[in-house]
């Protein structure tokens, strides 16, 4: 009688990525980013931020995630992150014209709550550059929105928050007194 001793061995190659791409890309090895993402760990997106659009991502302690956004708009932006209970501590910064960084920012949200947000007052026809730094391992949520307030130095406001143009109808008003 023959006996054979037979003995599977199985192997399990699990992949990992910095920052798990960020969630903005898959785990092949290294980041294979999706479209509209670059950087090693898919941490840069490309294209600016929609007003209105929302972004998911996730960061290892130490690491960044970068947005920028162009509101064209004298209404206030208002950019806020929410991170879940368990999602660890993320730091929203804002910078005008480039990337900030922890020391170089024009508005900064340190707090260990899970809801930040930043008002960028009249941010105008400007590109405004947000980080996301992760303090430590965090997930989020990044929305932008404008107010719906009115800010306005001149004038009043429709209720969409947009200027009256006041101002224009008071000079013709002072031109036809003048005249007369």
């Amino acid at each position: 009688m023959l006996f054979f001793d037979i003995q599977i061995i199985i192997f399990f190659s699990v992949q990992t990525c910095a920052s798990n791409c960020s969630l903005h890309g898959n785990c092949e090895g290294t980041c294979v980013c999706f479209q509209n993402f670059s950087g090693d760990a898919c941490e840069t997106m490309v294209v600016p931020l929609r007003v209105g659009q929302s972004m998911n991502g996730y960061l290892e302690s130490g690491s960044w995630n970068y947005y920028h956004i162009n509101a064209s708009s004298e209404q206030n932006l208002i950019i806020s992150l929410h991170s879940p209970p368990d999602g660890g501590d993320c730091d929203l910064l804002v910078k005008k014209g480039q990337n900030p960084t922890i020391s170089v920012f024009d508005y900064g949200n340190f707090e260990t709550t899970k809801d930040s947000n930043i008002t960028v007052n009249q941010p105008g026809q400007s590109m405004w550059y947000i980080g996301i730094f992760g303090w430590s391992s965090c997930s989020y949520t990044l929305n932008t929105a404008l107010s719906g307030g009115c800010n306005c130095l001149h004038g009043s406001c429709n209720s969409d928050g947009s200027l009256k143009k006041t101002i224009l109808k008071l000079f013709f008003f002072c031109i036809l007194i003048f005249h007369f």
